[in-house]
């Protein structure tokens, strides 16, 4: 059996544990209170920072989805001018095809016509050397005729004195002989 002193060493033992555990209990409370203030402290110290910093990330969202916007804007833009591009450049092609074409038809062209222009100056040079012949020709021809003419203008006039002298001597040989036939009229 134990005796009154174990017993009671055993009590204070006891209590002193129960002591020591209310302390502890107490100290631990008191621990979790100051940590919950300390936390709570700390909540709120840095609430008003993540606050901030939640609405610093929402603008920088919303920013970010209107640059994303304007970005997907332009891009789809940026498409669309591309694909104008290429349309204008598929008939830039075709239109330097065509512009070659035309040009190679007005070189071809030029080239026809400078022979139409040659040819032209040669038969002009030729119908000028014709003409020009056929008038030296009708020149010596005429030169000849007006020889011609001029002879016989003379021969003519010659005729005509010749004739004009035969006509005074035969008036004259028809006045004395009608004189004379007159005066033998006279005379009878």
């Amino acid at each position: 059996m134990a005796s009154f002193d174990d017993v009671q060493a055993k009590q204070r033992l006891l209590d002193d544990a129960v002591a020591k555990q209310r302390r502890y209990n107490e100290e631990i409370q008191r621990l979790n209170i100051d940590l919950q203030n300390k936390r709570d402290q700390l909540m709120s110290h840095y609430a008003a920072e993540i606050a901030k910093s939640e609405k610093e990330m929402r603008l920088a969202d919303s920013k970010a989805t209107g640059f994303r916007q304007e970005i997907d804007s332009i891009q789809n833009e940026q498409s669309k001018l591309q694909q104008r591009l290429s349309e204008l450049q598929a008939n830039q092609t075709k239109l330097q095809v065509k512009m070659s074409e035309q040009q190679k038809l007005q070189m071809e062209g030029m080239t026809k016509l400078s022979g139409i222009q040659r040819d032209q100056q040669r038969a002009l040079e030729r119908l000028d050397t014709d003409i020009k012949r056929s008038i030296d020709n009708k020149r010596r021809e005429l030169d000849q005729v007006n020889r011609a003419l001029g002879t016989l203008q003379a021969d003519l006039t010659r005729a005509i004195e010749k004739q004009q002298r035969a006509s005074v001597a035969n008036t004259n040989n028809s006045l004395s002989t009608a004189g004379r036939k007159i005066s033998g009229l006279r005379k009878f």
